[in-house]
């Protein structure tokens, strides 16, 4: 039989404390930082479960990536002219 894949979030808070070496060698405002971008990842601690991915870190990064583009295409769409808009979505539907 195969091994059982934990909780996703048992599984994030353990791969947290996997990088906790690393941190420990950040400036201080740095790991705070660091805290709070993998924290990130609790927010789609349904789609990681989901996922069943056994490399913990890959549905953390994801997360975290997928986050980051989410608040870039909000601040995007505020300031942009519309005109160029229609040209960026038109550009990525040919993408698609």
């Amino acid at each position: 039989m195969g091994t059982t894949i934990p909780a996703f979030r048992i599984a994030a808070i353990l791969e947290e404390n996997e990088w906790k070496q690393y941190k420990k060698y950040l400036d201080k405002k740095d790991r705070k930082v660091f805290s709070e971008m993998f924290s990130i990842a609790r927010l789609y601690n349904s789609a990681c479960s989901y996922s069943s991915i056994p490399i913990r870190i890959y549905p953390i990064m994801i997360s975290i990536v997928f986050h980051h583009y989410k608040i870039l295409q909000e601040r995007v769409d505020s300031n942009m002219p519309f005109s160029l808009k229609r040209k960026t979505t038109s550009i990525i539907k040919t993408l698609q």
